[in-house]
């Protein structure tokens, strides 16, 4: 079976709207992203194999800023939840607006 849209609309509004962690967040989302990362269908997101590639990029954007997250970032690589949060309302923004 494919993954929707909405089955990652339903990870990421609650995160935007403040109903769950960033620790809740990046589980859920992890676990979807790599489910469908292992699924052999693409992403059902339009009827344009275009939007599928964008929608994908985005998701893998969206991957990296969850796998660079830390609570106290030190490192040039890790970024702050107020960064992730950016991110995940700039791919809700472009995905959905």
């Amino acid at each position: 079976m494919a993954m929707t849209e909405t089955d990652y609309q339903q990870i990421i509004a609650p995160y935007l709207n403040h109903q769950t962690t960033v620790d809740e967040f990046i589980a859920s989302f992890m676990a979807q992203w790599r489910q469908a990362r292992d699924q052999t269908e693409d992403v059902s997101v339009g009827d344009e194999q275009v939007t599928t590639v964008r929608f994908r990029r985005m998701m893998n954007r969206l991957f990296t800023s969850c796998d660079c997250y830390g609570e106290a970032p030190v490192g040039p690589f890790e970024i702050s939840e107020e960064v992730l949060r950016h991110e995940v309302g700039l791919f809700a923004y472009i995905c959905w607006e």
